[in-house]
């Protein structure tokens, strides 16, 4: 049977290539073969554990017995795996008489349902080629009249389930090959190629399966619809409901999900169909025949809607709009709000808001709690009710652009306008009322000249407010930007002028009074340079003098690592004064450090030079990394380092300043180094001076080079090891008393057994060992990454019997040296078993170790806490 079903494959395949010959070129033909083949393949796995339809809408449409053999879809329609569980008697004996007689039907053209030849054939028939299969089956004479034949039910489903009516129509023509295919004319008006049955109606055609790894020939019940109708409402349910396993699989094509139809045919490219010009094919039919003026039957579509519990007047004459149920679009109704809201005064309840694709908003009015229509934003004025006003007689500045509002009526409701408060930013006007809405907001209304202009919410002005007590300072400070201007009015309060001081930016002043508001904001009253009052500024507008507490000489030299603001001292009155001068232009220059100050707010200024002595000013400390003085001599060595990572270089003056510079040393990093100086700063810090080679190249931290330490003696060992963790390896150079680190590690050698040769105690007392393996010298590692052999100093034979009861490691004797040698090899494969003691053996250290055997086999030396005797 497997090899029949191999031949009609071959067989089909012969014809499929023979039959795409006459309208296609043979390089399309091959790639359409390849999805084709893709596709089915991909249809198998879809299906996996999923045995329903993906439409689960059973009130019109037979769900649990639909799917696809659309060449691409993978994911398209699910496969039915058992038949209808309320399929009446007969309807289930007819499909298993038809079951036994398929495979006794011949397979012709007429009979077989072949997806991707119907594409071909829709492309074909779009370019006004003249194809030859499907041709005697046409029933329409052009294409537009097959358009019309199904736009009106296409336009109607698109509606119900929001999706695009300009989409559902492309779709049916390339899945058709317009009407024409076998499986989409009358009676069988399946225009998807849907599988199952509609309503007890099938219709069976030869098609391709992949089934069990392999394709194959079957005949297949197909659905059989009455009319197109129920065909695209079939599909349409199948987008907006998606796969039994995914509901939203198709959510990329409904309407409150895309801005263009275009959105929509990329979402099926790769989901519908894996075809990669699925999406350029359908939106090439949707442009050649302007099917997008059926999308505008659908009103516009909606992207959200949300609820709102707000209140507005309605223009008079608004038109109506309506959204019908499902939410997906809005669409103009015959009629005016006229007729219903003119007795109300034009005046209701606002329930939801809705906004388009296009970015339009509506909202939904409601009267007596139930909908009316809804309405563009346009054509409301929102309003609240008021629930207080009162009188009042204060100033105030509009900080920033507000919808202005309207109070009619009586002072019983407040409603925004169309006009703003832009023409009004950051001028000082008069309020003389205050109100309260029923949610709680507040308003002012504001004045200007004398008349009244308009009613702007709270936080949107920055009111006049009492001030406190006055009282004098002697301070002085630079305007650091364009301020308000404020004065003390004759009530006591502190209101913002319609002037700023933007001619002063960047210039200093002096400082006479300083007085706190209601909300503990901050003045002073600046003066000119006659000491004539100019205006009140806040605070933060202000960079005011620092008063220094003490001075210190420095003799030092820095980097300027950030730009900072320069500060002169005027020295008679002991004030750091804020100039328009800064340093940025000097970043990443060393400087000379010559005096220090620190203020009464606990701040630190340095004064800075050039390095030819010329002053550039006071700068905040936190600005300039200072240097580092040496202490004492500099030591000459003879040393190896190593940079891990890059860190910062430093210089040495004339001086004997270590100076920080711009520089890293990234070129360095890896590199073995040789060190040739060190010194000692009066901070503590101690400094390496690097070189390449025997190029001096810089200094560096103690604390950012790794060092070898120093030793004092080298002699002759004949030890033992296990390298039992991972450490650096270090190397000794000619002539030099210092132990050089490496850039490789000891990770590859961990476990093995090792020979030193040689031995070095350093300065601090550590030990270091020469490895070799296998008479090969390795490099120098410290003794705490080994595991050293004991010696041995007494031995004796041995026998009993024991119990291992621990996982131990096992030892090696090495009779030429008495050495007890570590392995790295354990008991644990002999866990809990019965050994013979043949001999036990007593370290320097007082370590007994004992020689097991088991079954005349010598396993090994092991310690005493590992065994248990007998």
């Amino acid at each position: 049977m497997k090899k029949q079903r191999n031949n009609q494959w071959k067989k089909v395949i012969i014809t499929t290539v023979a039959s795409a010959t006459l309208f296609t070129p043979i390089s399309n033909l091959i790639l359409e073969a390849k999805v084709y083949a893709s596709d089915e393949e991909n249809k198998g796995k879809a299906v996996e554990d999923d045995s329903e339809s993906s439409i689960i809408d059973s009130s019109s449409i037979d769900s649990s017995n639909m799917e696809s053999t659309s060449s691409d879809e993978s994911n398209k329609k699910e496969e039915k795996t058992e038949t209808q569980s309320n399929a009446d008697s007969s309807v289930v004996l007819e499909k298993e008489e038809k079951e036994e007689k398929k495979n006794e039907v011949p397979q012709t053209e007429e009979n077989t349902y072949d997806p991707a030849l119907i594409r071909q054939q829709a492309i074909d028939l779009m370019n006004q080629e003249q194809p030859t299969r499907f041709k005697r089956s046409l029933r329409v004479n052009n294409q537009q009249e097959f358009i019309n034949k199904i736009a009106d039910y296409a336009v109607g489903h698109a509606k119900s389930y929001g999706l695009y009516a300009s989409v559902m129509i492309a779709q049916a023509i390339v899945e058709s090959a317009w009407g024409g295919s076998g499986l989409s004319i009358e009676p069988n008006n399946n225009l998807f190629g849907i599988k199952g049955a509609y309503n007890g109606q099938s219709v069976y055609f030869w098609t391709t399966e992949y089934v069990n790894g392999e394709y194959i020939q079957v005949y297949a019940a197909f659905r059989k619809y009455p009319s197109y109708k129920e065909s695209l409402e079939d599909n349409a349910k199948l987008l907006r409901y998606g796969l039994t396993s995914n509901s939203s699989f198709y959510n990329g094509t409904w309407l409150e999900n895309t801005n263009s139809y275009q959105d929509a045919t990329q979402w099926l490219q790769g989901r519908y169909a894996t075809d990669p010009n699925y999406a350029r094919t359908l939106n090439s039919i949707i442009a050649m025949y302007s099917l997008d003026q059926y999308d505008n039957a659908n009103g516009v579509s909606i992207k959200e809607i949300t609820d709102v519990n707000l209140k507005a007047k309605v223009a008079v004459n608004s038109e109506k709009y309506n959204v019908p149920v499902g939410n997906h679009f809005i669409e103009k109704v015959p009629g005016t709000v006229n007729s219903v809201l003119e007795p109300r005064g034009y005046l209701t309840d606002i329930a939801k808001k809705a906004v388009t694709n296009n970015g339009k908003t509506f909202y939904l009015a409601t009267i007596n709690g139930g909908g009316f229509c809804w309405i563009a934003e346009e054509n409301l004025t929102f309003y609240e009710d008021v629930t207080s006003v009162e009188s009042i007689n204060m100033t105030g500045m509009i900080t920033s652009d507000s919808p202005r509002y309207r109070v009619p009526d009586g002072l019983k409701r407040i409603e925004k306008l169309t006009m703003t408060t832009a023409s009004l930013s950051s001028k000082v006007v008069q309020i003389s009322h205050k109100l309260v809405t029923s949610s709680g907001v507040t308003y002012y209304a504001i004045r200007q000249n004398g008349q009244g202009i308009c009613w702007i919410p709270a936080d949107k002005l920055q009111l006049s407010e009492p001030a406190g007590n006055q009282k004098n300072v002697s301070l002085a400070g630079l305007l650091k930007n364009g301020a308000r201007k404020y004065r003390i009015a004759e009530l006591g309060h502190i209101e913002p002028l319609d002037l700023t001081t933007d001619d002063m930016v960047n210039k200093s002043v002096k400082i006479i009074k300083e007085v706190q508001s209601n909300s503990s904001a901050t003045y002073y009253l600046i003066t000119n340079s006659n000491g004539q009052p100019i205006c009140w500024i806040l605070e933060s507008d202000l960079i005011l003098s620092e008063v220094v507490s003490s001075t210190q000489g420095y003799n030092n030299g820095g980097l300027v690592v950030s730009a900072a603001r320069k500060y002169s001292l005027q020295e008679d009155r002991q004030l750091l004064n804020a100039t328009n001068g800064f340093t940025d232009t000097i970043v990443g220059q060393q400087v000379i450090v010559a005096d220090s100050a620190k203020t009464m707010s606990g701040t630190t200024h340095y004064l800075i030079l050039n390095s030819n002595g010329t002053g550039i000013g006071w700068v905040d400390s936190n600005s300039v990394e200072l240097g580092s003085k040496a202490n004492g001599p500099i030591k000459k060595i003879n040393a190896g380092g190593m940079l891990e990572i890059p860190v910062k270089k430093y210089s040495m003056n004339a001086q004997g300043y270590l100076l920080p510079t711009p520089y890293m040393t990234s070129e360095l990093t890896g590199l073995r180094l040789s060190v040739t100086q060190e010194v000692t700063s009066n901070d503590g810090n101690k400094y390496y001076l690097v070189n390449n080679g025997t190029t001096p190249i810089c200094w560096v931290k103690e604390s950012d080079i790794l060092i070898g330490e120093e030793f004092t003696n080298k002699k002759v060992s004949t030890k033992g090891a296990l390298i039992k963790s991972e450490g650096k390896r270090y190397t000794i150079a000619d002539n030099s008393n210092y132990l050089q680190p490496l850039t490789y590690s000891l990770a590859e050698l961990v476990g093995q057994r090792v020979n030193l040769i040689q031995e070095v105690t350093t300065i601090s007392g550590k030990k270091f060992y020469l490895v070799n393996i296998d008479g090969r010298t390795i490099c120098w590692v410290d003794a705490s990454t080994l595991q050293l052999s004991s010696t041995i100093n007494s031995s004796s034979d041995y026998n009993k019997k024991a119990t291992v009861i621990k996982s131990a490691q096992k030892f090696t004797f090495n009779t030429a040296t008495n050495e007890m040698i570590p392995n790295n090899a354990y008991t644990s494969n002999i866990l809990n078993q019965t050994v013979e003691v043949k001999s036990m053996a007593k370290a320097t250290d007082g370590t007994e170790f004992y020689l097991i055997t088991q079954n005349g086999g010598g396993i090994g030396w092991i310690t005493k806490d590992a065994l248990k005797f007998q």
